[in-house]
């Protein structure tokens, strides 16, 4: 089996961070389970001079390589949307996704990652060209009532080298209580570490994407986990609105680290709680339950060995890549119907150039294959004309009036930017003020 997958980045610089994580935390555990050949086609808006051009690239390249599934990484975005350093465009456009699973007959799924309720109403446009789409955070009952497909989302955990990560609960370890991941941002996380610090128990934090904070190298970062007798774990996204299975948990039960976790739905979806994992609910409870297993080695480690084996059955890459590709090609959900309904719902001017453009160059040089444009193409333009298409909520043009409206209700922000320098951005001003909570 050959798969490809599909990366955006926003940029070059941003690429080969993402390919060290996709190494350690996607691509390299499906390397390590021989379970498939594989390519990866980066892009973004770096990627070429002129943003219809990845469409072709990306064509070309299924051409190519030939795979038998197309992996798309952390969704797709309209052509509409916009960001400091990015936008929609760098995204290939809908009607390539079309072509390529139905003239190159390739079977197609997404995977997201932290994702909010509205993202699921946005990336309900990919799925409609998907198989399966898989969502590897949220489960099912955060998101089932936000999208139009709730049975189409299939609800998997992230996957990590086993050569980095595995390791067993009676390993020597070096540190007592540990955290690894971004602390600025986080206020669950820089207030339960400076609780645990007050009340005599040192925590030692390893690297994140945060302001001031050290990147680790996959290996190092491996470690971390691997040396720790206790890992902590808060489940909240940044934003504190929702609860999420952090990659953390799997991270430490493979390792056989003893995992402190905050308790949700999504975290006892894969482990059951003061069996594979301890919970707790607040600070004083985080307190409590880690001065207790520090102080009692027989049961923290009966728990930790619970979880590394809950972990290396279930929730390991071979079992999870497993499912995912019994799903995609046993139980695939692509429906023509829908994939039509997708480009009627996205007929934008852009997506228009992009099948006329794909035409052109399907005509040039593989003129037997141009023929399948041309009623998508005529599809889409006669879509582009229809007010009741055009008007729908889950169109193209509702969409992008939501989009241009969402900063009115940053107004205080819009304030501040009148009345702050240039380089003090509302991320950077987020971040300082973390790292000052953090420090006090």
């Amino acid at each position: 089996m050959r798969i490809l997958f599909i990366v955006h980045a926003p940029s070059q610089k941003k690429q080969e961070h993402i390919a060290e994580i996709m190494d350690m935390s996607f691509i390299g555990p499906l390397e390590e389970t021989g379970l498939a050949e594989y390519d990866v086609f980066y892009y973004g808006p770096w990627s070429t001079q002129n943003w219809i051009d990845i469409n072709w690239l990306l064509f070309e390249k299924c051409r190519e390589y030939k795979p038998d599934l197309l992996v798309i990484h952390n969704g797709w975005l309209p052509d509409y949307w916009r960001s400091d350093n990015d936008n929609g465009l760098s995204y290939p456009r809908l009607i390539t996704l079309y072509l390529i699973r139905t003239l190159l007959n390739i079977k197609c799924c997404v995977v997201l990652n932290d994702q909010s309720q509205q993202s699921f109403k946005v990336q309900d446009n990919l799925t409609r060209f998907c198989d399966i789409s898989f969502t590897a955070s949220e489960p099912e009952t955060f998101f089932k009532n936000h999208t139009a497909f709730p049975g189409k989302y299939i609800v998997t955990n992230a996957t990590f080298r086993p050569s980095l990560f595995h390791g067993n609960a009676t390993d020597k370890r070096q540190y007592d209580v540990a955290f690894a991941g971004q602390v600025p941002g986080y206020t669950d996380r820089i207030d339960g570490i400076s609780q645990l610090q007050q009340n005599g128990i040192p925590v030692t934090i390893f690297g994140g994407q945060g302001y001031g904070q050290k990147r680790l190298t996959n290996q190092e970062y491996a470690n971390s986990f691997r040396k720790s007798k206790i890992t902590v774990n808060w489940s909240r996204h940044i934003s504190g609105k929702w609860f999420q299975a952090k990659g953390r948990i799997f991270e430490a039960t493979l390792a056989g680290s003893l995992l402190l976790s905050e308790e949700c739905e999504a975290v006892n979806q894969w482990l059951k709680p003061n069996i594979d994992y301890v919970p707790f609910k607040d600070n004083t409870e985080l307190i409590e339950k880690a001065k207790y297993y520090l102080a009692e080695d027989k049961d923290r480690l009966q728990i930790a060995s619970c979880g590394n084996k809950t972990a290396l059955a279930t929730c390991s890459a071979k079992p999870i890549w497993n499912m995912m590709l019994t799903k995609i090609f046993s139980e695939s959900q692509y429906c023509e119907q829908e994939a039509i309904r997708g480009l009627q719902l996205n007929s934008t001017p852009n997506e228009i150039a992009t099948a006329e453009y794909l035409l052109d160059n399907l005509k040039q040089y593989y003129p037997r294959e141009a023929a399948a444009v041309y009623e998508p193409l005529g599809i889409m333009k006669a879509a582009q004309t229809s007010i009741r298409i055009r008007f729908t909520s889950e169109g193209s043009f509702i969409g992008k009036l939501k989009f241009q409206l969402k900063p009115i209700k940053g107004y205080q922000w819009i304030l501040l930017r009148k009345l702050l320098p240039a380089f003090i951005t509302r991320k950077r001003l987020s971040n300082i003020i973390s790292l000052l909570k953090v420090q006090h």
